[in-house]
């Protein structure tokens, strides 16, 4: 295990709520972070205490609150120092096909890792205690260490939850540079040219009719973070094996849906023939290096 560093607001919170007789960890993609050596953008914590009992411990200790999330999903906003730190009461969720992202029903429950069960990726699944003690439960850990990005338990149903689940695993891959594998589902076909930088010897079939249940808004943020990212060209041909540059999504717009193509600009430039004597790669890998490069 590596030398962690807890900011002095996260370890006031995690103390506080620990002195006070609940579990608390910091959870999600800071722990993530921690593990591959980086600063985290921010820290997120988990505790088995219930919304009002981390509003009554914040109370006690003088600190500011942000609690409008507190009844829908179990979390309070804690401001200490002018940062802030969401802390979420363990919960479980349940999807419906009204919202292909927002969850339909939350409920708290009592343990550590019914509340990682519910998470996207295993890397993202992980919990650390104040004293260091890693709680991975579902090969994060080991997933790091091999530069892989699946989801915990079954990918259809992770992805029917939530679509934006699919953008989000373009989006890792394009963050980490992690190769995407999805366990339990038969793989497709190869994807681009073999030896070159960003051919796939397998893919995976994504839901992408799903996105349509997605925000134009949603889907630009996902998009933003992956064309920004050190290894954007991985997240994009991922995109473009999994039929998503293809995908929908919607805008509303004077009460009424426009449906919004997310790239489908892209679609034939994969194997799009360029002369060898100028060009290594075919248009699309080419894009993409340009991309990296950029």
């Amino acid at each position: 295990m590596p030398d962690l560093f807890f900011p002095s607001y996260t370890k006031k919170i995690l103390s506080a709520l620990n002195a006070a007789g609940y579990e608390a960890y910091l959870v999600g993609g800071a722990v993530r972070d921690l593990l591959l050596g980086k600063s985290p953008d921010d820290y997120d914590i988990t505790t088995n205490a219930l919304p009002e009992q981390v509003l009554a411990v914040c109370k006690q200790h003088d600190w500011k609150t942000v609690d409008q999330l507190g009844h829908n999903f179990g979390c309070v906003v804690i401001v200490i120092n002018g940062v802030a730190t969401e802390v979420t009461t363990f919960r479980g969720e349940r999807y419906n096909d009204d919202d292909m992202h927002r969850p339909a029903a939350t409920w708290f429950c009592s343990s550590l890792r019914e509340d990682l069960s519910r998470r996207d990726f295993t890397v993202n699944a992980m919990a650390l205690s104040l004293d260091g003690t890693l709680y991975d439960y579902f090969g994060g850990q080991q997933d790091l260490q091999q530069k892989i990005l699946r989801t915990v338990g079954d990918a259809k149903q992770r992805f029917h939850e939530d679509a934006l689940r699919m953008l989000r695993a373009c989006r890792f891959v394009a963050q980490l540079g992690f190769t995407y594998e999805q366990a339990g589902c038969e793989a497709l076909p190869a994807c681009g040219a073999p030896n070159t930088p960003y051919f796939l010897p397998h893919s995976y079939s994504f839901p992408v009719e799903r996105c349509a249940g997605l925000s134009l808004e949603r889907v630009r943020k996902e998009l933003e973070k992956l064309i920004t990212a050190k290894y954007a060209g991985k997240g994009l041909m991922l995109m473009m094996a999994t039929g998503l540059l293809g995908a929908n999504c919607h805008a509303r717009e004077n009460g009424s849906d426009t449906v919004i193509s997310i790239l489908p600009e892209a679609l034939h430039l994969l194997g799009l023939h360029q002369n060898p004597r100028f060009h290594l790669y075919d248009t699309w890998e080419h894009t993409l290096l340009a991309i990296d490069n950029s």
